[in-house]
Formats: structure tokens, sequence, C-alpha cells
């Protein structure tokens, strides 16, 4: 079959396009699309990619200047014109203008009409315009005859193709639709031999692709599977790092533990660097100073902190800063401010109200400035003309009203009366052999000055007239003329005195004198250190513990240590010296006693702990005439406790009984219901166990009931809905009681651990599973597991190290610890394997306790020991800091409900400890380094120590 000839135009042109296609962008665009594709595909043979070139102006057209030239040369190109008639088109300027040129330059044969809207009705020799609204009023008497015009709205789609295909091939309808349709055929069969075969080929490659992508996996699995090996790697070496260098560089190594979590995070990192921070007693560091810092002082309140340095200018001019900082967060200092009084600063000091500050500068002048905004401080009237010589020692009076200064080279203390510290005036000017520190006596009356040859006078400042050097002084020390007094310090009752000197070779002693009568001085006893350079010792607030930095002889590396001065006479050394050195002075002691701040050579300085970080602070003493034998805290925070008397006390946050009553005859426990609404006692006698149960909101009547058991009842446990009390007994028993009703309590069961035929258990120890259906009971050497609600027992006892004195559930239900002579040991409830190997302890275990996040347990032993655990690691619980010790045996340890207190007690008082600080520590270790460190390492720091893991932000902002 030979193939028509076409693309001539009806001149015999040749024409480019087929056709061009009439239409409403607004209404037809879908349909004309739909349509100009349908022509174009229309038995179109495989090997052509159209069987007609259709244009749209959407689809044919190109950026133009001018885009009516670019349809009419469309138009002038194109062999039919088909017009998409409807209302739209009819109205549309641009159907209407396209319209017009086919009238104006082609022929009516070649105009074809597809209706998708309105009506087209023919009259007798045009359109019968009274009913015609889809087509230009244009065409009028522009076809001799009906033209061909299709409904596209009636007629199939396929047929509306070939309506419009067949003029523009040339063809019949008949025979194009045969051949489109037989096209179709061949097409489809062919289609069908060429996917069987391609079936083939797909199956094979499909299994290759399979057995390739399963490689694939395979690879990008161990690839992952050593990276992870790297990073667990890695993680550990950094944690590893940390712990190494925790003594000598603590800012380095908590970096390293930070990093440690970038890289792996995950509760093994954290616990490491939780261990880092709960074992270093850094508390960060203040930067910014270029050189070494010379001076620094706390406010009264310890909130403040003001650093000086004493560098002379630089080449650029710069002068030396005095800083101001805000401690009220002493993990997490903040620069306040910065000034520059002059090219040095040797001294700085800060008025007992906090609002002065004073700043010597060289040759001796005294600048005042008001910081009762500290953000921005301001001086305070002219300069005080001071000695001739640098002042290198300065402080306040105990008043506020008086500065006193040394003059370094002069050999004379100046005293300034600051009372209008717009107008000071000097008031005197005081003789000595030389001044290198100074110090009131706490009432004021006493100024202290040291100076050289170890040589430290005594003046009375207490008259209105002029001061007097009292007639003894102290020396310690070598009396060589190059040993300088090094500080001078009053304990807070100021009958004490600690003074320390050494020479320029660091040879050197620190003295304890007896100044209650100032006129004769004595030595306390002994130097509390000889060989070595000591310095700036300063009490803590309660004047019974003494920090200094002592260096070995010949040594300017130097340690801080603490001593107990209870006795002044025979001071005690607490503990080892701070693992920290460093070759600058210690420069000040916060008024709380547990912050000190050291120079660093440098420049800035760094603050030390003295107690270990997160330690539990002790926050109140309650005492009662007869020892506490059990406490619980109720919700509101009150906590009652039981005494050998038998009297129950209720106890305010303020450390003062709100009542007390009596509850039971020699009471040994006591608990509190989970709902808080409820609390129950129990004890009694060699004869019978008696357990009171009251209301905790009239906890003045509660009301005894004798168990029926008889001997004490050593424990008792609420069961987790407060219905049911589980009690203990000497006798051997397990008494279950129902205390719906406190005004009523009764018996409801009674269990037998040891069994009816065995000789009678004491049980010492119960407690409640937190979902109920499990009840511990420690009795003798055993620990056994029961049912309370069908009164069997569950399992096989497990045999303990001693005695059980305690057993306990944790909060979340997943662990069970018992404690039996002097070990403590832990269970997975769920698997019911122990972890670890048990927790030892100096004496025998008395109670155990559970922090309400299960994190956190405590112990208390008979020694009057109390222990923090820290379980985020369960099988390798680790003790947080030293064992906090009461005033005798200790019977009871317990939770507030928060988790913020922790109580125990120990002979006739309990002590609360806050543990504030230790549960932030804990709940985000990151957040706490990242708060002491500041930042965390550069990507050049991250490089050097870690390869091939990508860089990360280990404290973004």
């Amino acid at each position: 079959m030979t193939a028509p000839t076409r693309g001539l135009g009806e001149h015999g042109r040749v024409a480019p396009y087929d056709a061009f296609v009439s239409y409403s962008h607004r209404r037809d665009r879908a349909l004309a699309e739909a349509l100009q594709s349908a022509l174009q595909d229309f038995a179109r043979p495989w090997y052509r990619p159209r069987a007609l070139r259709i244009f749209r102006d959407a689809s044919d057209l190109t950026a133009a200047p001018g885009l009516w030239s670019a349809i009419e040369q469309a138009l002038e190109k194109s062999d039919w014109f088909v017009l998409m008639a409807s209302p739209d088109s009819a109205r549309s300027q641009w159907c209407r203008r396209e319209v017009a040129w086919w009238m104006a330059n082609r022929s009516p044969e070649r105009f074809l009409i597809a209706l998708t809207d309105g009506q087209i009705a023919w009259g007798a020799d045009d359109f019968d315009w009274a009913e015609t609204d889809a087509v230009p009023p244009t065409l009028a008497g522009f076809f001799a005859e009906e033209p061909l015009w299709v409904d596209m709205r009636s007629v199939p789609p396929e047929r509306v193709v070939a309506e419009f295909a067949a003029p523009m091939h040339g063809r019949d309808k008949d025979s194009l639709t045969g051949e489109h349709l037989a096209r179709r055929s061949r097409i489809r069969r062919a289609v069908r031999s060429v996917i069987a075969g391609l079936s083939i080929l797909l199956v094979v490659a499909v299994t290759s692709a399979v057995v390739a992508l399963d490689q694939r996996r395979t690879a990008e699995k161990r690839q992952a599977e050593a990276e992870a090996q790297t990073r667990i790697a890695l993680s550990r070496q950094l944690s590893s790092q940390a712990e190494a260098a925790r003594d000598s560089d603590p800012r380095t190594a908590l970096r390293m533990g930070i990093a440690s979590i970038a890289v792996r995070p995950g509760a093994e990192a954290e616990t490491a660097l939780t261990r880092t921070l709960l074992g270093s007693r850094y508390a960060g560091s203040l930067d910014g100073h270029p050189t070494q810092v010379e001076s620094a002082v706390f406010s009264a309140d310890g909130d403040l902190l003001v650093t000086a340095d004493a560098r002379e200018l630089d080449e650029d001019g710069k002068a030396p800063a005095v800083r101001i900082w805000d401690l009220h967060d002493r993990d997490r200092p903040t620069l306040l401010s910065a000034f520059h009084p002059a090219y040095r600063t040797w001294a700085v000091a800060i008025s007992p109200d906090s609002g002065l500050l004073a700043v010597a500068v060289p040759a001796g002048d005294i600048q005042l400035w008001d910081i009762r905004q500290p953000s921005r401080p301001v001086t305070v009237g002219e300069p005080m003309d001071g000695p001739p010589s640098d002042i290198r020692a300065m402080t306040f009076s105990p008043d506020g009203k008086t500065i006193a200064a040394a003059g370094y080279d002069d050999n004379t203390v100046r005293l300034w009366d600051v009372a209008r510290p717009a107008r000071p005036r000097e008031r005197a000017v005081l003789r000595t052999d030389g001044a290198s520190a100074l110090a009131f006596r706490p009432d004021g009356r006493v100024l202290a000055v040291g100076g050289s040859a170890g040589t430290t006078h005594l003046w009375d400042v207490a008259s209105s007239g002029r001061p007097v050097r009292l007639p003894s002084s102290m020396t310690v020390g070598s009396r060589d003329s190059s040993s300088w007094v090094r500080s001078v310090a009053f304990a807070p009752d100021g009958r004490t005195l600690a003074l320390t000197a050494s020479d320029a070779g660091y040879v050197g002693e620190m003295s304890l004198w007896n100044v209650a009568d100032p006129r004769r001085p004595r030595r306390a006893g002994p130097p509390v250190s000889s060989g070595g350079a000591a310095e700036q010792a300063a009490f803590g607030p309660d004047g019974r513990t003494l920090a200094a930095a002592v260096a070995d002889a010949g040594s300017s590396d130097f340690r801080v240590r603490l001593w107990s001065v209870a006795d002044p006479v025979h001071p005690l050394p607490l503990g080892a010296p701070l693992p920290h050195r460093y070759g600058a002075d210690l420069l000040a002691r916060s008024p709380d006693g547990d912050t000190l701040v050291i120079g660093n050579a440098d420049g800035g300085v760094t603050l030390w702990r003295l107690t270990d970080r997160g330690s539990p602070r002790l926050r109140s003493t309650l005492r009662r005439p007869d020892v506490a034998q059990a406490a619980a805290f109720v919700p509101d925070g009150r906590l009652l406790t039981a005494a050998a008397d038998g009297m129950l006390t209720v106890w305010s946050d303020e450390a003062k009984p709100l009542t007390a009553l009596a509850a039971s005859a020699d009471p040994r426990t006591m608990a509190v219901s989970p709902d808080g609404r409820k609390f129950a006692v129990g004890g009694g006698t060699a004869d019978a166990g008696i357990v009171a149960v009251g209301s905790v909101d009239s906890p003045a009547r509660p009301v005894a009931a004798n168990t029926g058991q008889q001997n004490i009842v050593d424990d008792l446990a609420f069961s987790p809905d407060g219905r049911t009390v589980a009690a203990g007994s000497w006798d051997g028993t397990v008494q279950l009681m129902n205390v719906t009703n406190a005004a009523s309590p009764s018996t409801i069961g009674r269990l037998r651990p040891g069994g009816d035929d065995a000789p009678p258990e004491n049980v010492r120890a119960v407690a409640f599973a937190p979902d109920g259906k499990t009840l511990a009971v420690g009795s003798d050497r055993v620990l056994r597991l029961w049912d309370p609600a069908g009164q069997r027992p569950i399992g096989e006892p497990v045999e303990l190290d001693g005695e059980a004195g305690a057993v306990a559930y944790s909060p979340d239900g997943r662990t069970l610890v018992a404690a039996a002579g002097n070990t403590v040991r832990l269970w997975d409830v769920a698997s019911g394997t122990a972890l670890g190997s048990g927790a030892l302890h100096d004496s025998t275990v008395r109670d155990v306790a559970f922090g309400p996040d299960s994190r956190l347990l405590a112990t208390t032993t008979s020694a009057g020991q109390v222990r923090l655990w820290d379980l985020f690691d369960r099988a390798d619980p680790r003790q947080l800091g030293d064992p906090r010790a009461v005033g005798g045996p200790s019977w009871f340890v317990t939770f507030s409900p928060d988790g913020s207190r922790l109580a125990a007690g120990g002979g006739p008082a309990v002590y609360i400890w806050d543990l504030t600080e230790l549960r932030t520590l804990l709940s985000d270790p990151l957040a706490s380094a990242c708060g002491l460190v500041g930042t965390g390492w550069t990507r050049q720091e991250w490089n050097r120590y870690v390869s091939g893991v990508p860089f990360r932000d280990t404290c973004p902002l």
C-alpha cells in the first residue's frame, strides 16, 4: 500500500504543519492538548514519531518579540484549520483574529469545526445566527455549503479523531480507521512477543539485580557495622583518656567526655562523662585576661567575683582590665562588665554591702566604683592619693566605712574613711616593717598587718584617735628579710589567726595563732605545714576548715590542701590535696567556703570546688530527745518520724516539730501510702506486734491495732493501691491487713515464709512490687517472693550473704534490692538474674531506698554512714562521693516524693540533705559539662583527637 502524499498545501507548497488548532485557553486547553496528541498518533507507523504535525500555540510557540506575528507565521505554514468551537472561543479576540486570517488567506474547504460547548445551527445558505453561539460572527458568508463539524460532546473520541484525520491524510475515513486498527493489532502482537522475550531477560536481570542488591546491602551492612565499631572504639578511647586526664587537666577531660558522646551517643558515654563530672572538682574558667591575674575578691554574698590583671600597656596601648562576674550559678559564670581603670591594677576590694569596689592602681592611688549595677559600674569621686609605692594588699573594714591599703615599698598602711564615698578622707598612716598582707578582725576593732621577715603585727583601730600597734608580734617561717608574710586570715569568731610566709626559694610555713587577747597572741600549736611555701590561707564560714595552697620546698607548683581546725591546737589534714597543680596564686575563697579562685600563669582564672560535685548538701538537722528509728515523707514535703520513746513527730522544712504524739510501743518502721493519704507505724514488744494506722491530714489520731503477731513488727509496706499493709514480725510471719478505712484496720491473711513446720525466721524486711502482684520478704538469711493475693510462694528462695536488713523495689519495677549483712545486692525483676557482685559496706546495712526516678539508691548502716549510688548501669553501681556521716547508728533512709531531699536517722537526730545539684547533673550530664567548659572542640581539635568520624559541634548553643 502506497502512502498518500501529505504536507503539500492547497497551492502545492510544503506545509510544516498539517493543521492549526484554534481554541479558548480558559475553557478548552485540556481538550485541545488531547486532540493534538490523538491526531498526531492516529494511524501512525511505528517508525515515525508522529502521523501528523499539529500546531497548538501552548506547545509550539517559542519566545518571540511579537506574539501575533508568531501565530501568523504558524497559520501561514498550516494546511488545515481546526476551530474548537464554544461560546468562549467565539468571544475570544485571539480566536477571532485567527479565524479572520484564515478567511482572508485560505479556502473554507480546509476549515474544520469541533464543537465543545454551545450551539451550531445551519440555515439555508449560512449559519442560523439566531441559534448559533459557538462560532464567531465573522464567519458569516464564508461557507457556500454546510462545513464539516463534529460535536465532541456526543461522538466517541476515536470517531472524532477519524473525522478530522481522514481529510488531513487525504484518505477516506473507513480505510484510515481500518489501517489504524490493523497497525494497533500488529503492534500489540509485536509488543506481546517483545514482552515475552523481555520477561525472560527481566527474570535474568531481576535475579542479577536481587543478587547485586543483596551484595550491596551486605556490603553496606558490613560498612555500617565497621563504622559502628569504629565509633564504639573511639568513644571508649576518648572516655578512657578523659578519665586519665581528669586530675591533671580537668577541662580537657570534660571536653573529651563531651566528644565521646558526640562520636557515639548512648548510655555508655553518658555514664563515663557522669563519672568524670562527679570525680572532678573543676568548677569552670574565667577567660579574657591576657596576662596573669594578680587579684580577685568575692562579694559578701558570693554572687559576684571581681578579677584584675596587672599587665602594663601593650603595644596597642590597651589597658589592663578589671572584670566583674556573675556567679549565681557557679558552674556557669557570666561576665557582667569589664573596664580599664589604669595601665596596671594591683589589688581590688569589695565593700561588705557589695555596693562599692575599690581598685588600687600604680603610685598608690585608689579609685572607687559604684557597682550596685555591676553590669554598668561608674566611678565615685576623685581617686584617693595613696602611698608613693604600689598597693599590693587592700581590704574594707567589716562595717564598710574604712579601707586599709598597704604600700609595698614604703612600709606604710593607710586607712581611709569612705563612709561618704564621694568625699573620702585619709584617716591614719601606720608605719610598719613592710606591708604585704592585711585583714580586719570580724568585729573591725583589730587590723593584722603582715610584712617582711615573716612578721605580723596587730593594730588597735577601734578608737576614734590614732591607731595603736599592740606590743606583741607574731613570726612564722624564717626571720630572713627575704621571707614575706603571704596572707593573714581571721577565723569567723576572731579568736584564731592563720598566717603564711615563704621566701623566694618557696620555703616557708603556715601557723595558727590564738589572738583572743590581741595584746598577747600565742601560737596555737606546731606549724600546720613546714618545708614548703603556703599561699593565701582562708577559713571556711564555720571556722572549722582552713584551705591554703602549699608547695614542696623549691617548687613553684602548688596544690590546695584542706585542714580541719576545729581544734586549732591539733589541725588535721582533710583527705589528700586536691589533685590539680597550678603555677600561680590562690586568690580568693568564696564566702560559703566551697569555691577557690586560682590565677593561671597565662591569664584568666580557674575555679575549683572543695566539695565533690553533686555532693549532697546538708539542709537541716531535726533533733529530738530520743533516738529516731523510722521516718517517711508525705507529699507536701513534711517529714514524719517515730522515736524510741513511742512518739511520732511531724516536722516542717524549717526543722521545727509541728506536733508530737504517741504512736506505738518502740516503733521500728514507718511507711506512707502511695497516694499520700495514710501512714502506718510498726513496732510493739517481744510479746505482741503493733501497727498504728493514721491519716496524713490528721496525724494526731493514729489507730493502733494488735496484729496478732507474737513479736515486734520490724518492717511494713503499703500495697500500690494503698488498701493493704504487709507487716513483717520477728515471730516469723507477715500479716496482711486491710487499711482501706484507716480508722478500723483488719487482718486479711498471714504468711509464714519459713513454712508451718520449720522454726520461725525473723522477718525483717518486706516490700511490694509496683504492680502489687509480688511481695518480697527478707527473713534471716533468705529472700523469698510471695503472691499476696493467693498467699503462696513464687519460685525458689534466694540465699543471702547475711541476715536480711532491708528490701525494696525500684519505682519502675525493674530492680529488686536486698541488704544483708554488709552487702547490698540487686536483681533484674524481669529475668530474676543477679546484677553484679554486690556493693560492700563497712558495717551492717540497716536500710535501703530508691529515688523516685529509680536512678539513685541510698543505703545506711549501723555505723552511721549514708551512701548514695548511681544505678545508671545497674550491673555496676557507682558510689557518688564520700559517705555522709550521721551522729550515731542510722536506722532508716528515705527520699522525698520529688527526689530533691534525702533523710536519714542517726542518734537523736534526722539529717536532711539537698540533692538538687546531683539530680540536675545526672539528668543531663552533657549540659552540665558544656556549662563548665563553655565551648566544645573546634574542628581542628576534633581532627586532632578523632579520625574517621565527621566533625560534630560538641557543645552547640
